[in-house]
């Protein structure tokens, strides 16, 4: 997931995030993980994409 749309969600209750993300479909495959890095990304206020969705790329995202 790039920095910017992890910034977004971060702005979400948990409680919608783990809606929006605990189906059998999901493409979050530890959600668990995924809530702990969104308050990680809350306490910051950026999300890092270090090289996640492209290789050699890294972007920073924020949300207001």
């Amino acid at each position: 997931m790039a920095s910017g749309g992890v910034a977004a969600l971060a702005l979400r209750p948990t409680e919608e995030v783990t809606a929006l993300y605990s189906g059998d479909d999901s493409p979050v495959s530890d959600l668990p993980a995924f809530v702990r890095m969104l308050r990680k990304v809350r306490r910051q206020g950026f999300a890092i994409n270090n090289q996640r969705t492209e290789h050699g790329l890294t972007a920073i995202g924020r949300a207001r």
